[in-house]
């Protein structure tokens, strides 16, 4: 995916440089700075509104408003010598940007257990950890109001399950601790 992020930001990139060029020329400075900083706040501002938990701030915000205050005056800039029927090859190419394909590929490809494994966090911490996080985990479930922090606790505790699962191999040592994690973690620190 990191080969095929790379090739799309350079199409894009060139794409965005030849049609910035082409409505410098055909609209003048003036008329693209017009276009470029209302539509540049406004992304900044959907991207301040919308940030994903943790991953917004300064830099997430700047990036949104740089890409469409830049590439709206360079759309316009393509579809000027080239007319409506630039539309489709221009949705198309929109359409392969890397963020929507990995949504697709993880919303209707492969599953998840066929991609190349990678340890989850739950198999990189101690036992003890393990069983912290577990019931931490229970307790941020029971205490969030919020629907969609809700389903990320729930995929959290899936993996959390799976490890624990794959830590003790029978399945009676499973239910025991996962009532109590603790005995977990006292079973095997035992010499």
């Amino acid at each position: 995916m990191s080969t095929y992020r790379a090739c799309w930001n350079a199409v894009a990139g060139v794409l965005m440089a030849v049609g910035l060029a082409f409505a410098l020329a055909g609209l003048g400075p003036a008329e693209v700075v017009a276009l470029a900083l209302p539509l540049a706040g406004i992304a900044g501002l959907y991207a301040y509104l919308y940030a994903p938990e943790g991953g917004g701030g300064v830099g997430h915000i700047t990036a949104w408003a740089v890409r469409v205050g830049l590439g709206a005056p360079a759309a316009v800039g393509l579809m000027a010598p080239l007319g409506p029927a630039s539309l489709i090859p221009f949705a198309i190419f929109l359409c392969g940007a890397p963020p929507l394909v990995a949504w697709l590929r993880q919303r209707y490809g492969e599953p998840a257990r066929s991609w190349v494994s990678r340890p989850s966090v739950a198999a990189r911490i101690s036992d003890h950890d393990l069983a912290l996080a577990w019931q931490s985990s229970y307790v941020a479930l029971q205490t969030t109001t919020d629907v969609a922090t809700k389903a990320r606790i729930v995929q959290m505790r899936t993996v959390l399950l799976d490890e624990l699962e794959r830590r003790s191999a029978p399945s009676w040592r499973t239910r025991r601790w996962v009532a109590s994690p603790d005995q977990l973690y006292e079973a095997r620190t035992r010499p």
